[in-house]
C-alpha cells in the first residue's frame, strides 16, 4: 500500500514550476486584452447650449483604467508641441490652445507602442491648455482602443448554455440612457417591435409587476412627450408674464401724440394757411401802378427815391417767409417697448455700477472697451438681480439709508423702474 500511494504525492511540484516560467504578454497582446474588457461607452453627456450629446473624458477614463491595471499596461504622455493664440469674440478676448501629445503604452514585457494625437480647446481664462490636454487624451483612448458607443453583448460569453431570445434585444436597448430618454428613438424601437409582432410580449415593468413590451415602450415615449409639452407650456407662460410686465411698465405710445405739435409750435394745418401764394402777393399793388403813373413824372421819381430803402427792405425772399420760421421740427420716431425696456435695464445696471464703485463693463463681466449694449436682456436681468443686496449694503455704508430702504422696498422680481431710485442722491444724514 505504501508503494501504491507514493506516486500520488511526488509530482505536485511540477505544474507550479512550469506556471512560474510562463512568459509575460507582449504589449500588443496586453492592448488587445484591454480592448476586449473595455466594452461600450455611450454618449451620456449633453451640451445643452449647442444641443448635442458627447462622451465625457471622465467616462472614458473610468472605462479604461480598470482593464489597463488588470493587464499591466502603463501609459506615458509627452507633449511634443504646444501653442496658443488670443482671439476676440462678442464676449471679449479668449485663448485658443493647441497641443500635440505622444502617448506611449508599455506592456508587461516592457515593450512599447505609441500614438500621437492633437488636441485643441478655447477658454476665456487660464484653462485652455488643460482642456486641450483632456481632448487629446480623450481621442487617444477612443482611437487606440476603438471604444464603441453601443455594445451588443454575446450571451455565450457568460452563459454558454443560454439562448438569447428576440425580446432580449429590446430590453437591452431600453437599458441604454440615450434610448430611455429619447422619445424619437423610443418611437423607432416601438415600430421595430411592432414589425416583429412583439408588442404583446410580457416583460418586467421594473416595479415588481409585468406589462407588455408595447405598453412599456409606448408609455415611456408618451411620458417624455408630455413632460416636454409641460416644459414648453411653462416657458410660454413665463414669456407671456415677462411681456405683460413690460407692457404694464412701458405701455405702447399713442400714435396721435406724435402727430400733435409740441407746445409753442403751430399746427401743420395753420402753417399751410398762413403763407400767401406768389400769384396773390403782387395782386393788390398791380392795379394802383398805372394810376400813379398819370401824375407828373418828376414827383413819382422823388417818392420812389424816398421810399427806395423801405421798398428794398420790405419784400422778403420766399425762403424767409413766416411759414418757414414757424414750421415745426420733424418728430422723432418713438422707441418700441422692447427698446425702452432694454434702455431701462442698461440704466439700472449703470446705476448699480456707480454705487459699487466700478465701471459698467466690469459690472457686466466684459473686457475693457467692450460694448455693454451687446449684452442680452436676460443676462442683464440676472446681473441686476444678483447684485441687488450688494447695492443695498453699499448704499447703507455710503450713508444713503433712505435710498437703500426705497430700493429694498421695491419688488425683488422686477428690475424695471428702479434706475431713478438709485440715481437720486439726496444729502442723507448731512445734518447729523
Amino acid at each position: 500500500m505504501t508503494a501504491a500511494t507514493a506516486p500520488e504525492t511526488t509530482p505536485d511540484a511540477t505544474p507550479d514550476a512550469t506556471a512560474e516560467t510562463k512568459p509575460p504578454k507582449t504589449v500588443l497582446q496586453a492592448l488587445v486584452a484591454v480592448m476586449c474588457d473595455i466594452g461600450a461607452v455611450g454618449k451620456n453627456r449633453e451640451n445643452r447650449q449647442q444641443n448635442f450629446k458627447f462622451r465625457g473624458i471622465d467616462d472614458l477614463v473610468n472605462a479604461v483604467a480598470g482593464p489597463m491595471r488588470a493587464h499591466s499596461v502603463l501609459m506615458f504622455p509627452e507633449v511634443v508641441e504646444h501653442g496658443y493664440e488670443i482671439r476676440s469674440g462678442k464676449n471679449g478676448h479668449y485663448t485658443v490652445a493647441t497641443v500635440k501629445v505622444k502617448y506611449t503604452f508599455v506592456g508587461p514585457d516592457g515593450g512599447e507602442r505609441s500614438a500621437t494625437i492633437v488636441g485643441e480647446a478655447a477658454d476665456q481664462y487660464d484653462k485652455a491648455t488643460n482642456k486641450a490636454m483632456s481632448a487629446a487624451l480623450k481621442y487617444a483612448l477612443l482611437q487606440v482602443f476603438m471604444i464603441p458607443t453601443d455594445w451588443m453583448d454575446d450571451s455565450d460569453k457568460h452563459s454558454p448554455q443560454a439562448v438569447a431570445t428576440p425580446i432580449d434585444y429590446y430590453i437591452h436597448q431600453l437599458q441604454q440612457r440615450e434610448v430611455w430618454y429619447n422619445p424619437n428613438t423610443l418611437n423607432d424601437l416601438f415600430q421595430k417591435a411592432k414589425t416583429a409582432n412583439l408588442l404583446a410580449h410580457p416583460v418586467d415593468d421594473g416595479q415588481g409587476g409585468t406589462t407588455t413590451l408595447g405598453e412599456l415602450i409606448g408609455g415611456r415615449a408618451a411620458l417624455l412627450v408630455a413632460e416636454e409639452e409641460q416644459r414648453q407650456a411653462r416657458r410660454a407662460a413665463e414669456k407671456e408674464d415677462i411681456h405683460r410686465q413690460l407692457m404694464a411698465e412701458h405701455p405702447e405710445p399713442d400714435p396721435d401724440q406724435w402727430a400733435t405739435p409740441a407746445p409753442g409750435q403751430q399746427a401743420p394745418a395753420a402753417v399751410a394757411a398762413a403763407p400767401v401764394s406768389h400769384s396773390e402777393t403782387p395782386a393788390p399793388t398791380a392795379p394802383a401802378a398805372p394810376a400813379k403813373a398819370q401824375a407828373p413824372r418828376k414827383a413819382p421819381a422823388k417818392k420812389a427815391a424816398a421810399k427806395k430803402p423801405t421798398a428794398a427792405a420790405a419784400p422778403a425772399s420766399h425762403s424767409e417767409t413766416p411759414a418757414a420760421a414757424t414750421r415745426p421740427a420733424p418728430a422723432q420716431m418713438p422707441q418700441s417697448p422692447q427698446q425702452m425696456a432694454y434702455t431701462e435695464l442698461l440704466n439700472h445696471a449703470n446705476a448699480q455700477a456707480k454705487i459699487l464703485g466700478t465701471s459698467l463693463t466690469k459690472h457686466l463681466g466684459l473686457a475693457d472697451g467692450a460694448d455693454p449694449s451687446k449684452v442680452d436682456a436676460m443676462r442683464l436681468t440676472a446681473i441686476i438681480k444678483g447684485n441687488r443686496h450688494k447695492v443695498i449694503e453699499a448704499l447703507r455704508q455710503q450713508g444713503r439709508a433712505t435710498t437703500a430702504e426705497a430700493y429694498a422696498a421695491t419688488r425683488e422680481d422686477s428690475v424695471f423702474g428702479k434706475a431713478k431710485i438709485l440715481e437720486e442722491t439726496p444729502e442723507e444724514g448731512a445734518g447729523g
